[in-house]
């Protein structure tokens, strides 16, 4: 699974987990360590909105060891 780290979150970071790709959107796990744990979220994107995070490095991927 691909992680990526949401821009403007460096307190707080915030993890976006891609947990399953369809045709023309993505189903992903949103995690966030907000001080007291961790807040975590499923959502749908569009793939056009997601490639668009991307570009403008919104979202940058997080490479583990």
């Amino acid at each position: 699974m691909k992680k990526f780290r949401v821009k403007g979150s460096e307190n707080y970071p915030e993890i976006l987990t891609i947990l399953h790709e369809a045709e023309d959107k993505l189903s992903v796990l949103l995690e966030k360590n907000n001080g007291y744990g961790i807040e975590s979220r499923e959502e749908i994107v569009s793939k056009q909105l997601f490639e668009s995070c991307l570009r403008t490095n919104y979202l940058t991927e997080v490479h583990t060891a």
